[in-house]
């Protein structure tokens, strides 16, 4: 499938696409860990679906810092913050590109920050639990039994 059919499939501007590809281009060229890149091309594709699907500009020179924020609302609303921040990462290492190969002067997300990933306590075990736990180690006092 060329980059016209992929484009119309899953209905992206082919200006956008060729830039993600070149993106992604630039990305393998750094030798960069295949999960990176794909991670960072989803949260590409992802913002240019978005943008489709919301009736948002579709070409990298006329995206503004409110069509990433409602992107990434939007992630907040249906992901776990994680998510959300991950697809930041990937929007921000494109942006910073086109700012270097000049397709933009300014990024729209030059003084955004990223998605604050809320701590998540690790349960404790209570007393009880853990004097349960001990006395099992206390009976068994074989190799397996103690692991």
């Amino acid at each position: 499938m060329d980059l016209a059919t992929a484009s119309a499939a899953n209905g992206t501007s082919l200006a956008l696409d060729e830039d993600i590809a070149s993106f992604a281009a630039h990305l393998h060229a750094g030798n960069l860990a295949p999960k990176t890149i794909g991670t960072y091309t989803e949260a590409c594709r992802q913002f240019a679906a978005f943008l489709t699907a919301q009736g948002m500009p579709r070409t990298i020179e006329t995206i503004h810092r409110e069509h990433v924020e409602a992107f990434i609302v939007d992630l907040l609303e249906r992901w776990r913050p994680a998510t959300a921040h991950n697809r930041y990462a990937g929007l921000q290492a494109f942006f910073r590109w086109a700012v270097d190969e000049e397709l933009v002067k300014i990024s729209p997300m030059a003084k955004m920050r990223p998605p604050k990933i809320p701590e998540v306590p690790v349960p404790v075990l209570r007393e009880e639990q853990l004097e349960a736990l001990l006395a099992v180690v206390k009976r068994d006092k074989t190799f397996l039994g103690r692991r």
